[in-house]
């Protein structure tokens, strides 16, 4: 699902399962990691330090803090508790 430029990026959260990439996360551009965890539940963004990003702009699983500007076409791999 390519990504409107008004609407800004489609993300797609990554898991233990797999990627899903038939239901991205559609978001401003110039979110923020943590500004994603938010509108996923309020906990997780209260829990939230940090992710592991696949995209362009990073390395493969590079770790990202809480404040990171997400990017068109990021993966985002959460696990423990202090990651989305």
């Amino acid at each position: 699902m390519p990504a409107n430029l008004e609407t800004g990026p489609g993300l797609y959260r990554g898991s233990g399962q797999g990627t899903n990439f038939a239901a991205p996360f559609v978001i401003l551009a110039g979110s923020t990691v943590f500004e994603l965890a938010a509108q996923m539940h309020q906990d997780i963004a209260r829990r939230c330090k940090f992710t592991r990003v696949w995209g362009w702009k990073t390395f493969e699983g590079q770790r990202v803090q809480r404040d990171y500007v997400l990017q068109e076409g990021d993966v985002l791999i959460g696990e423990g508790e202090n990651m989305v």
